[in-house]
């Protein structure tokens, strides 16, 4: 899980060897080197990969991760255990036998604003 907060780069820009020296909290990343290769590679085959560089489904992690503007969390390959999924989702899973799920890379994007907001009125933050 990468949070990107750093107006100006782009995450393909910071993860980008010579840039790894902006990052902050590389010491609670395992390997940072490695990290920053996988986006590397995941950005490649987005934009490169005939299979996948103009499936419109990708657009937005394209986006988050070429924007030099963009914030937010980008979640590599999570994987989810249904059996922890909570009963209603599990009720729409009818039948399905499945005991996990293709890891999956999702973004979230977010605004100085918002956190703010988030921050002053916590009790009023409804997602």
């Amino acid at each position: 899980m990468l949070f990107k907060g750093y107006e100006g780069l782009s995450i393909r820009q910071l993860v980008e060897t010579i840039n790894l020296k902006l990052w902050s909290g590389k010491r609670y990343v395992t390997d940072a080197a490695g990290a920053a290769k996988r986006v590397r590679d995941l950005h490649k085959k987005i934009t490169k990969d005939e299979a996948f560089k103009d499936d419109p489904r990708y657009e937005a992690l394209r986006t988050a991760l070429d924007d030099p503007n963009w914030n937010g969390v980008l979640v590599l390959d999570m994987s989810i255990n249904p059996s922890n999924l909570p009963a209603q989702i599990k009720g729409l899973m009818g039948g399905s036998a499945r005991t996990s799920f293709a890891p999956i890379t999702s973004v979230f994007p977010f605004s100085a604003y918002a956190i703010a907001v988030a921050i002053r009125r916590p009790n009023r933050l409804r997602l």
